[in-house]
């Protein structure tokens, strides 16, 4: 009895086959890694974010950080304030508006930061304060 073996064709069919499920199954995974860090990120953003607006609602009203107008401030990704950006940090930026009414301003803040997508990923939050 002849042993019987596959072809040349087979090998190559089966071999396409594997790589092609194996690149689905490369492809998925980074997907999936992308949108855990996504949210991840995304969690820490409200936290930078949340920590930002109690720090503004515990400052005195004539506090510098209060004056109407655009302010920034910058985080690293362990969420610790630092001096200038960092490519992978936070980016708190706030606006302080009192337009709206004589007792209150509002505030704005809005934390940024750049994904693993390259893209920069943004979360608004607002507030109001007492302005007197």
């Amino acid at each position: 009895m002849k042993g019987r073996g596959f072809t040349l064709l087979e090998v190559m069919v089966a071999g396409a086959l594997f790589l092609i499920g194996t690149s689905a199954l490369l492809s998925a995974w980074h997907s999936v890694t992308g949108l855990m860090d996504l949210q991840r990120r995304s969690a820490d953003a409200v936290a930078v974010a949340d920590d930002a607006l109690d720090d503004l609602r515990l400052r005195q009203r004539d506090s510098s950080d209060l004056t109407v107008g655009n302010h920034v401030r910058f985080f690293d990704d362990a969420r610790r304030p630092v001096s200038a950006a960092v490519p992978d940090g936070y980016t708190v930026q706030w606006v302080v508006d009192d337009s709206r009414g004589l007792t209150f301003r509002r505030l704005d803040v809005t934390v940024s930061w750049r994904g693993v997508d390259g893209r920069v990923h943004k979360i608004a939050f607002a507030t109001f304060r007492p302005s007197a």
